[in-house]
C-alpha cells in the first residue's frame, strides 16, 4: 500500500520525473493509477480462485495494497460496478 514512484525509481537507479514520463507517454497512464489497476487484477484473482469467502471485501481489497476508500472509488470508476456487485 505505501508503494510510491519515489521507490520504484530508486530501486531501478532513475529518477521519479523520468519514470513519471516513461508511464505517461509509453503506458498513457500515470503511475498511481498502473498501480491501482494492478491491484484491481489482483483483486480479481482472489474472488476469482474462491479462496475469499471467508474475508470482508475490505480485507481483500487491503490484501492487495488499497486502502479502503481507494479501493471502492477505484473499482467502479475503472469497472463501473462496485466490488458486491462484481
Amino acid at each position: 500500500p505505501n508503494l510510491k514512484i519515489t521507490d520504484v525509481a530508486a530501486s531501478i537507479d532513475c529518477s521519479s520525473n523520468k519514470l513519471s514520463q516513461v508511464f505517461n507517454l509509453y503506458l498513457n497512464i500515470n503511475y498511481y493509477d498502473y498501480i491501482n489497476n494492478y491491484r484491481l487484477e489482483e483483486f480479481k484473482q482472489l474472488v476469482k480462485n474462491g479462496d475469499c469467502n471467508k474475508y470482508t471485501i475490505a480485507a481483500l481489497s487491503e490484501q492487495c495494497g488499497f486502502k479502503k476508500t481507494s479501493f471502492f472509488n477505484t473499482f467502479k470508476r475503472v469497472l463501473g460496478i462496485t466490488p458486491t456487485e462484481y
